[in-house]
């Protein structure tokens, strides 16, 4: 609602006057109760906005049922830009759609890896090793925690590590290499060859054992300014 073209696209019913989806025009309703010049209430009710999304979702977010906000957040967007898309664009994409340049590597079927083969820049001098280079759009950037802090300090309290957000935002400087064992074991290296208007990330802060959820506690610094 504070992305301001995606608000004022919102604000003027004849950019969306060929939709018939209801959930388009219930966000409609909403950004347009928020944005009110003579609304002194200090809350603005979804509820219209809420059932649009009960019914479009097939009951997958329900009112008074938590869900996960990644997943609902990803879900909207693309619901909402396949409602109003125009020649395979939207609103949304223009406002959060960016470019990445992926670039994996594997190892050949049928060959062993060698890491004598390997440069210290990673890079790969082994024949066996298939390099892929591809374009991907995205609509959020998916950032990785440092892992927790296994020991205490000397107060018995656990350490609360911090981290600036361009530390963590180095997976995506072409350079820095991420492993990955699914769907099969390969190196990756990510690089933003066209960044959004406005750009969504996220951090998954908690993970799922196989008997409690782990909550990563690591601090996040981001900067007011000039990101």
């Amino acid at each position: 609602m504070r992305v301001t073209p995606l608000r004022n696209f919102f604000l003027i019913p004849e950019n969306y006057q060929h939709c018939k989806a209801p959930l388009v025009h219930r966000f409609w309703e909403l950004t347009r109760k928020i944005w009110h010049a003579r609304n002194f209430k200090g809350q603005v009710s979804p509820h219209e906005f809420l059932q649009a999304v009960m019914k479009a979702s097939n009951k997958e977010f329900k009112i008074g049922a938590q869900s996960d906000t990644l997943v609902f957040l990803t879900w909207l967007l693309r619901t909402l830009h396949k409602a109003l898309k125009k020649k395979n664009t939207s609103i949304i994409h223009q406002c959060f759609q960016g470019e990445l340049e992926v670039v994996k590597e594997m190892q050949s079927k049928g060959t062993e890896r060698r890491e004598s083969g390997d440069d210290q820049n990673g890079g790969s001098q082994n024949p066996n090793v298939v390099r892929e280079t591809s374009k991907m759009p995205f609509l959020m950037l998916p950032l990785d925690f440092p892992p927790p802090p296994l020991f205490k300090d000397v107060m018995e309290k656990n350490i609360i590590p911090q981290v600036p957000l361009f530390n963590i935002m180095n997976k995506f400087d072409g350079e820095t290499i991420t492993e990955v064992v699914r769907p099969q074991i390969a190196r990756m290296r990510y690089r933003v060859t066209k960044l959004p208007p406005y750009i969504i990330v996220h951090m998954q802060r908690f993970t799922k054992n196989n008997f409690f959820v782990e909550k990563n506690p690591t601090l996040v610094n981001f900067p007011v300014k000039n990101l």
